[in-house]
């Protein structure tokens, strides 16, 4: 799929002077230091970040977000809880024309890249409308908030490597000691497999 240029340089991920990339591996794959860097810099502070007010969200792009539970909770332990979320995000991902390449459910945060190769197609709403039904969900059957407010984006660039990005969302449980085999994790996949 094509993808739109994302925003300009300076404005998220990596300032333009940035020392040379270096590799580290995780999990028996290899990871661009300054992308996991980024994403852990940024999986730390979720909460409402700001978003660029001239960037439309719509057409053809990747990106990648990530949300965490309210106060931490851990909420995805409960097979209930996640069974109900994955199968909202792969049908809102159809609805709002976007392809889930990746998603990785841990305890207390989630980790989402959509894709879409679409004019219309709409991954920021899908993402929201997601968190909305879910939350409501959640607080019907629990009486507790599910989602800390607001989360973190960040929309792919045409030199980030897209295949990068979704081994490192999967190997979330690897490196967090969940697992030794992913095959051994529920909640990791994508919407084409799920």
């Amino acid at each position: 799929a094509r993808l739109r240029p994302g925003p300009p340089k300076g404005t998220s991920g990596a300032p333009e002077d940035a020392p040379p990339v270096r590799h580290t591996t995780y999990g028996g794959h290899d990871f661009s230091r300054a992308l996991v860097h980024r994403l852990h810099e940024h999986a730390s502070t979720m909460a409402r970040p700001p978003r660029l007010r001239t960037f439309r969200y719509v057409g053809p792009l990747a990106i990648c977000f990530t949300s965490a539970t309210h106060m931490r909770e851990q909420a995805f332990l409960s097979q209930q809880t996640g069974e109900y979320c994955r199968g909202q995000l792969l049908q809102l991902a159809i609805k709002y024309e976007a392809e889930i390449a990746a998603y990785c459910f841990m305890p207390d945060h989630v980790h989402v890249l959509a894709l879409s190769d679409s004019q219309s197609a709409q991954p920021r709403t899908c993402f929201e409308r997601w968190k909305q039904h879910t939350g409501f969900w959640h607080r019907q059957d629990t009486g507790r908030r599910l989602w800390q407010k607001g989360y973190w984006d960040r929309v792919l660039r045409a030199e980030d490597d897209v295949a990068t990005i979704m081994r490192y969302i999967v190997a979330n449980p690897i490196r967090s000691h969940l697992v030794a085999d992913l095959r051994d994790y529920t909640w990791i996949g994508c919407s084409r497999y799920s």
